[in-house]
């Protein structure tokens, strides 16, 4: 197993375990994660525009050691079983979802606590 990121602009989004490059890129490239994608933002904007190239390469050491701090505490709260060969995505910029009231209601305490 192998830790892979998937780039947008030149910029590292999310870390994933896979088998091989191919195997990360058809898992980036599943609707699904498209959708989420799309959702998600960072900044105030989505993380992914849904037309510019998603690229996938191999992890840099900081990157390959952010995702395995973020499997490590999964598997601590019991979010992840290590006997279990499923992929872990680790998002390396900070985001939100728009669309959970929950994120929501704290963007807007930490805004007005600004």
């Amino acid at each position: 197993m192998s830790i892979y990121v998937a780039e947008i602009n030149g910029r590292g989004i999310a870390a994933l375990n896979a088998d091989q490059n191919s195997d990360a890129e058809e898992f980036v490239k599943n609707p699904a994660i498209e959708a989420e994608l799309m959702v998600l933002e960072n900044d105030g904007a989505p993380l992914w525009d849904g037309e510019a190239p998603i690229c996938v390469r191999a992890a840099f050491p900081d990157e390959q050691s952010e995702w395995r701090e973020s499997r490590d505490q999964a598997m601590r709260e019991k979010k992840f079983n290590s006997d279990n060969p499923e992929t872990w995505l680790c998002f390396l910029v900070p985001v939100i979802d728009p669309t959970d009231p929950v994120e929501i209601i704290a963007q807007s305490l930490c805004r007005k606590g600004s």
